[in-house]
């Protein structure tokens, strides 16, 4: 039996969504609005802008870009996105956020983003990332799911500007991975020769849904793993090498 003190607080107690996940207000000359998909040029350049000062261990084409903000049917950039824009229609900063639709033991909300190193250490971070966590709680809460979840995003090494901003709203690290590079100067050595009857062969467009599966499978018990849906799985294969597979 339980008393009120002790009893399991609701979805939206837990949650606590905003009734409405207000944009920042206008100065600067800056409009907030959503992003769209003419949008892309000009986000492009900004990306590149922050990715030449943060330095991330890879370089976001217009093409990764749109399928991570456009395509797919649980996109809705509409609701999701928002960027400042200049008097000049540059885009100074962006946001978006999504929860993932394979999410079954953890439902997450996944923050992404960026301010132009010419526009950081004015607010703009901190008036989107506030934007964020109000959509993400309302996101959340609209999932309507009884389990845990989770508010995140991902920090590279060099971007001291975005962890200094999440530390300041109250996040904290929970898990690192580490990338492992090679260089591609040097020669591919030949595969080891396998046991029995495995063999190493090319990823191609045929084997690509045996092998989410089998990635499904293999992660069952992986913490902080969930399913990979076929949207989020695609998302997730370099656009370089799913061209290779079905060319």
């Amino acid at each position: 039996m339980t008393t009120p003190e002790s009893a399991p607080r609701t979805l939206l107690e837990r949650v606590s969504p905003p009734e409405v996940a207000q944009r920042p207000a206008a100065r600067d000359g800056l409009e907030w609005r959503p992003l769209s998909a003419a949008d892309l040029p000009a986000l492009e350049r900004l990306v590149a802008a922050c990715e030449r000062i943060d330095d991330p261990p890879y370089r976001t084409t217009a093409a990764e870009l749109s399928e991570t903000l456009f395509e797919g049917e649980s996109r809705d950039p509409g609701r999701n996105t928002i960027t400042a824009v200049a008097p000049d229609g540059s885009l100074v900063a962006y946001g978006r956020v999504r929860v993932l639709p394979g999410d079954e033991g953890m439902v997450r909300a996944f923050l992404g983003g960026g301010v132009h190193p010419d526009r950081r250490r004015q607010g703009l971070g901190r008036e989107i990332l506030r934007w964020q966590t109000d959509r993400a709680r309302q996101m959340l809460a609209d999932a309507g799911r009884d389990t845990p979840l989770r508010i995140a995003t991902y920090v590279d090494d060099g971007m001291t500007d975005h962890a200094q901003l999440l530390a300041g709203a109250g996040f904290a690290p929970l898990r690192y991975y580490t990338d492992m590079r090679r260089d591609l100067a040097l020669p591919v050595p030949a595969p080891t020769a396998l046991e029995g009857s495995l063999v190493v062969e090319p990823w191609t467009a045929e084997l690509d849904e045996s092998i989410r599966v089998a990635h499904n499978e293999a992660f069952a018990d992986h913490w902080g793993s969930e399913p990979q849906t076929p949207e989020t799985w695609r998302e997730g294969t370099p656009t370089s090498l799913r061209s290779g597979a079905s060319s």
